[in-house]
């Protein structure tokens, strides 16, 4: 228990530091760094030792590079796009629809692994060097708590911050007039940027010939109540689910890197006629977890790119609400 807290107060102290002196933007760029590196000693070593578990997670780190690539590209985007006359709701969807391409290709990867693995059991294949694969496996989990330690806010309590920070962003945009509104002056912070286009909401209520009243009225119920709770009740808004794809591709990584340990040990202590049947065993089994943390991301970015409306939002209330004003 003790060794435990420590653990936690010790990622708590580098969570800090991390989300005070780097941005998204930049512990991305550091773990593309080191997972390409990573990516070129794991795929030398695998062939030349004929390791399927290292092989297969040499190319789960290649498709980390191309992922984290597009979180970059997203961020990017959602940062730096205003809307336009074709893109009128902007790019502030960038991260979701980069999320979405992270959970796809997770998914694809654990498929091909897979059908791999099922081929090592009826085509029996030898691990050659085992030694080296352990010491690749020990390097390959050293590089994945360094990368846990960059992104375990978006797994744990940071989004609590998060959404605090998120109301109260709110909570002031919504007390500005509805010209201001309109206008869409309002400002986005680099890492809180702002999740519902409430400038948008406020043109649809001026087209329908709703006055500067009724859409102050509209607005401050809808800070007061609706959408407070709705805030408090959404798990992520669009930057961190871009995040947690992220942070979802790093502790696949850290999985890999312990099966690799494991299949290694195993193979090199051990002098059963079947040792050899672990390799693919447990790269089925790591296919499988990864593919199950996946899914919930594919489905949840998936929703909401199709704008289905949150569960807890009641959307002929809200109508309600408008048409008996």
């Amino acid at each position: 228990m003790i060794l435990i807290k420590k653990i936690k107060k010790c990622f708590s102290y580098v969570n800090n530091l991390t989300r005070r002196f780097l941005s998204h933007k930049k512990r991305i760029i550091i773990l593309l760094i080191i997972d390409i590196i990573l990516f070129v000693v794991e795929l030398f070593i695998g062939l030349v030792a004929n390791s399927l578990t290292l092989f297969t997670d040499s190319f789960h780190l290649l498709n980390d590079v191309v992922s984290l690539i597009i979180s970059l590209w997203a961020i990017k985007l959602s940062l730096n796009k205003s809307p336009s006359a074709k893109y009128t709701y902007g790019w502030q969807r960038a991260e979701v629809l980069g999320a979405l391409i992270n959970g796809i290709f997770l998914m694809a990867l654990c498929l091909s692994v897979l059908l791999q693995a099922i081929q090592r059991f009826f085509e029996k294949e030898e691990v050659h060097n085992p030694r080296a694969v352990f010491i690749v496996g020990i390097i390959g989990i050293l590089s994945n708590i360094f990368g846990l330690f960059l992104f375990h806010d978006f797994k744990c309590h940071h989004k609590n911050k998060y959404l605090k920070d998120e109301e109260e962003e709110h909570k002031y945009n919504s007390n500005k007039s509805a010209e201001d509104l309109y206008r869409n002056d309002i400002s986005i912070e680099n890492d809180h940027p702002n999740t519902y286009n409430t400038p948008h909401i406020v043109n649809w209520l001026n087209e329908n010939h709703r006055n500067d009243s009724l859409i102050q009225k509209l607005l401050d119920e809808h800070n007061s109540h609706n959408h407070a709770k709705m805030r408090n009740n959404s798990e992520y808004t669009y930057s961190n689910l871009n995040m947690k794809g992220v942070f979802l591709h790093v502790f696949g990584d850290v999985l890999g890197n312990i099966s690799v340990v494991i299949t290694a040990l195993f193979i090199w202590l051990t002098d059963f006629s079947w040792k050899h049947y672990v390799d693919p065993a447990i790269s089925i089994f790591i296919s499988i977890v990864i593919f199950i943390n996946a899914l919930p991301l594919v489905k949840s970015s998936s929703l909401i790119l199709l704008q289905v409306a949150p569960k807890n939002i009641q959307v002929m209330e809200i109508k309600e609400d408008i048409s008996n004003e």
